[in-house]
């Protein structure tokens, strides 16, 4: 039997809380039973077998029952994130071996939609039948297109076990899940949790009287879980609210990465005495890779050392390398193989080490936009742009903004017509084929772009050129 069982945890601790969800408290027991029900509901897949299926990841406690119902059949999936359009959603799962769709019906029963299998290559399929594997997630690469990671059981439980044993886990504890569980950042809240039988924490459901930052303000007053995960933006959001929000004391460590904080960010939140580790991290990795110590000094630069079981270093022109048992069992869809002959995988990321062995990331290798923890493939919003109304060719970058991190801009150079009544055109147009958080929030209109000698588009000197000349735009 899996370790990631909710069932063997009833029959071990039935009394423990397993999930929290506003006022409300579901014993493990309680939760298994919920889990049956739900196993029952997937009984035709357990009979028809797959390499994969796929489901909306939503934010609520079905979502998480679904999860736990597939993790007891052993069945690998891939969560969609719940912001993709149904365009996006059919692009991603074009080239994957998913037989089945799994919808939740308004009357809050799992429906199975078969699809037709695209057979895999040899290769990927002797992954699924060498060791079983967890998950598989989407994430953009620097090519435009998502590439899409398969993690093995064994990479998930190895790096809850590095997790652990750097942050520890108290009697008391309890995570927070306010990350997309589409992404690994949330994903493996909820494995960490099941192995070491502690109660997941849901947020509050998003209202329109409620801001992101009074939404999960209120989680974490109303929750109270002592454990949270959060990129920079959500952070940035707690610290802007008025009235000043008072972090409670029962929270004891928060753990930020998806993104850069920025030394202004990190600053606030020291002054405030809130307990902040930095860490580092990626899908290719199960999430952690270098994570500060909960007792290391509050503000203090880098991302700390390795994880226990994470071999880092530093390949040629300082791009991160990482090994060990927690990394990718290969893509699905992406760059092959992903580890060379030894076992590494190049990350893209910069990096540095200081003299007391801490890894400090220095930026991309790669053109990945980073906005609010959300990886945003230039070359994806480029083909989109070009495909919009009057655009001959774009050009996306990345922007610094305090909010995000990163917002993405573009710069156009247009066929014909007026840019005042073309602008508003395209970014309705955008709204029909990208996710709020890929479509350009400023905008350059110009007649020429820079070259390199190949020909080949140079993004960072035409982005020098063009920052000056930036419009922001109503964001559809």
């Amino acid at each position: 039997m899996s370790a990631f069982s909710v069932l063997a945890a009833a029959r071990e601790s039935a009394a423990t809380v397993a999930v929290v969800e506003g006022e409300r408290e579901l014993r493990t027991s309680e939760l298994a039973e919920r889990v049956r029900a739900r196993l029952g509901e997937l009984e035709a897949l357990r009979q028809a077998g797959t390499e994969l299926v796929a489901f909306r990841a939503g934010e609520g406690l079905a979502t998480l029952e679904l999860i736990y119902a597939l993790l007891e059949l052993e069945q690998p999936f891939l969560p969609l994130h719940a912001r993709l359009l149904p365009d996006e959603r059919e692009r991603l799962l074009a080239p994957l071996p998913v037989g089945a769709l799994i919808e939740l019906g308004d009357d809050g029963r799992l429906r199975l939609q078969p699809r037709a299998v695209t057979p895999l290559p040899a290769r990927q399929r002797g992954w699924f039948e060498s060791a079983p594997q967890l998950a598989a997630l989407a994430t953009s690469g620097s090519s435009g297109s998502p590439s899409v990671v398969l993690l093995s059981q064994h990479a998930f439980l190895s790096a809850a076990r590095a997790s652990a044993a750097n942050l520890g886990w108290h009697p008391d504890d309890r995570w927070l899940l306010c990350l997309p569980l589409a992404h690994i950042g949330g994903l493996s809240v909820v494995t960490r949790c099941l192995l070491a039988r502690r109660p997941v924490v849901l947020g509050v459901q998003p209202a329109a009287a409620l801001s992101a930052g009074e939404r999960l303000a209120l989680s974490i007053v109303r929750g109270r879980p002592s454990l949270l995960s959060l990129v920079p933006t959500q952070l940035s959001s707690l610290l802007q609210l008025e009235p000043r929000f008072e972090l409670p004391a029962h929270v004891r460590a928060i753990l930020t990465g998806g993104a850069a904080a920025s030394p202004a960010l990190l600053g606030a939140c020291a002054e405030r005495r809130w307990p902040i580790i930095t860490s580092y991290g990626l899908t290719e990795a199960c999430s952690q890779v270098a994570t500060q110590a909960p007792a290391a000094r509050q503000g203090a630069p880098g991302v700390g050392h390795p994880l226990s079981g994470v071999e880092v270093r530093l390949g040629a022109g300082g791009v991160i390398q990482l090994r060990g048992s927690n990394m990718l069992t290969g893509y699905l869809v992406g760059p092959d193989p992903a580890l060379d002959a030894e076992g590494w995988f190049t990350t893209g990321d910069l990096g540095c080490f200081d003299a007391e062995g801490q890894l400090h990331v220095l930026g991309r290798a790669d053109h990945v936009i980073i906005s609010g923890g959300e990886n945003v493939a230039p070359g994806e919003v480029e083909a989109a742009l070009e495909a919009c109304t009057g655009v001959l060719e774009a050009c996306v970058f990345p922007v610094p903004d305090p909010h995000w991190g990163q917002v993405v801009a573009a710069g156009l150079r247009l066929r014909d017509g007026d840019p005042e009544l073309l602008l508003p055109r395209i970014q309705a147009e955008l709204a029909q084929r990208l996710a709020s958080f890929k479509r350009p929030r400023s905008y350059a209109i110009t007649s020429s772009f820079s070259y390199g000698a190949t020909g080949k588009l140079d993004r960072l000197a035409t982005a020098r050129s063009l920052l000056g000349e930036l419009r922001s735009v109503r964001h559809y």
